[in-house]
């Protein structure tokens, strides 16, 4: 039995057209193969980045007492003192103190080596979390106040700074370590405890007099807004740029193209206002820690890969009528979509009892 011919190409037709469809659900999704593998490339090598950044992080100690002097800038009298005042006032304030001073930092910052020896150490009482680390290193001449969750109230950032710089800074310069901490400690437990007796000061400093109110910067916050703004949407002009050079059928017909370049001016400047946002917000809590700008500046630079790179190897322009518009259209939409359902999905978390606040100041010495 003989089938007629136009049955016989209406059934190729067919399987053709059912084996292209996975393929055409392939490059709406990840913007053809040469893009995908280099989306994936790009995602495995900051995935390796990072953790060769985490196994380079400082290495604390295990904790071995209150007081962990391994410059040697303390003796054994010095040390001992210490030792009970950070039992006295944990008995009496709460506050749950520690020293370390450490013979190096590794090459990491006092922000991140302080914040790793705070946690390894769980540093305060689980569901108080009012935990207070005092870090110096000599070597590097950097010193840090870690303060736990429980204590951000009592002991603020502004607080913690003038601790360092009216307390700290003179007195660790002279070479006169236990003096200085004995006298920070002293106003750090008044902070907590109003009621607290300062004792072996003829006139010790009043943590009311030393708390001093936020001063704003604004013209960092103002900086940190709009350059990352700028940058963002820097970005989108470089992509239309690149979609105007692609296109072989001029840029007036090509529909697809000028469609992707109004999309990626939403997205981007969508993205430079949110990470600006964030870069001013975090920049001026924290701005003695700049892990943080690092880390969000990172974040963006991800998620301008994850948008530029469809946008830019999406598939091919075609004429603004036909059937090739409104193929582009569709595995447009449908991509766009995707996008959406998977910039949705982050969370965030937080960690429980005895762990940083992320509070406190750094300074020099």
């Amino acid at each position: 039995m003989r089938w007629p011919a136009s049955s016989g190409s209406q059934a190729l037709s067919a399987s053709r057209s059912s084996a292209s469809l996975p393929r055409g659900v392939a490059r709406a999704a990840f913007g053809g193969c040469g893009a995908g593998r280099r989306f994936v490339a790009l995602l495995l090598g900051a995935w390796m980045a990072l953790h060769a950044l985490a196994a380079a992080a400082f290495e604390a100690p295990k904790f071995a007492g209150d007081v962990l002097d391994e410059a040697g800038v303390l003796d054994d009298g010095q040390r001992a003192a210490l030792a009970e005042r950070i039992r006295a006032m944990r008995a009496a304030d709460g506050l749950w103190g520690a020293v370390y001073v450490a013979r190096d930092l590794q090459g990491e910052s006092i922000e991140a080596a302080a914040v790793a020896t705070f946690e390894k150490w769980k540093l305060g009482e689980a569901g108080k979390d009012n935990g207070l680390l005092v870090m110096v290193a000599p070597a590097e001449r950097k010193m840090r106040i870690e303060v736990g969750y429980g204590l951000e109230g009592a002991i603020t950032d502004a607080l913690s700074k003038r601790v360092i710089d009216e307390i700290y800074t003179p007195a660790f310069r002279d070479g006169r370590y236990a003096e200085g901490l004995q006298r920070g400690f002293d106003v750090l437990a008044k902070a907590v405890n109003p009621a607290a007796r300062v004792e072996g000061l003829a006139s010790p400093p009043d943590a009311e007099a030393v708390q001093a109110p936020l001063d704003v910067d604004w013209g960092r916050v103002g900086t940190l807004f709009f350059a990352t703004l700028v940058g963002n949407i820097a970005l989108a002009v470089m992509i239309g740029v690149v979609l105007r050079r692609r296109s072989k059928i001029g840029w007036a017909r090509d529909f697809a193209a000028r469609e992707r370049q109004k999309t990626t001016w939403v997205v981007f400047g969508f993205l430079g206002a949110f990470f600006g946002l964030f870069q001013a917000v975090f920049g001026l809590a924290m701005a003695d820690d700049p892990e943080v700008f690092w880390g969000l500046l990172g974040m963006n630079a991800l998620f301008d890969l994850a948008f530029g790179l469809p946008m830019l190897f999406g598939g091919k322009g075609r004429g603004a009528g036909g059937g090739g518009s409104s193929s582009s259209s569709s595995g447009w939409s449908s991509s766009s979509s995707s996008w959406s359902s998977s910039s949705g999905s982050g969370s965030s978390s937080s960690s429980g009892g005895g762990s940083s606040g992320g509070g406190g100041a750094s300074g020099d010495y």
